[in-house]
C-alpha cells in the first residue's frame, strides 16, 4: 500500500502548473453572467410556458409538471448553449 502511494507522490510531483488566464473584467461586472433568469428564460422557453412559470411564481402557486419539464428542458439547452457538459441540481 506504501508503494502505490510513493508513486502518486511521484505523479503529483511531476505534473505541471496550469496556466489560469486573466481579465481585466471586474469580478463584479461578470457577477450573474451565468444566471439562468427570466431573460434567459424568456428566450429559451415557450410563451405560454413561461407565462404559466411568472403565474405560479407571481401566486406562490405549485408549477405544473408540464411547466417544470419545460423549465428543465429550456435550462439545459441554454446551458449547452454556453458550453456546458456536464450540470447537476
Amino acid at each position: 500500500m506504501s508503494i502505490l502511494r510513493f508513486k502518486a507522490l511521484e505523479l503529483v510531483d511531476r505534473r505541471e502548473p496550469v496556466s489560469v488566464p486573466t481579465t481585466t473584467e471586474r469580478r463584479s461586472d461578470s457577477f450573474g453572467k451565468n444566471v439562468f433568469n427570466l431573460e434567459a428564460m424568456r428566450a429559451t422557453m415557450p410563451g405560454e410556458y413561461f407565462k404559466k412559470l411568472q403565474a405560479a411564481i407571481k401566486q406562490g402557486t405549485p408549477v405544473e409538471r408540464s411547466v417544470a419539464d419545460a423549465v428543465a428542458s429550456a435550462m439545459k439547452t441554454w446551458a449547452m448553449a454556453k458550453g456546458a457538459t456536464h450540470y447537476t441540481h
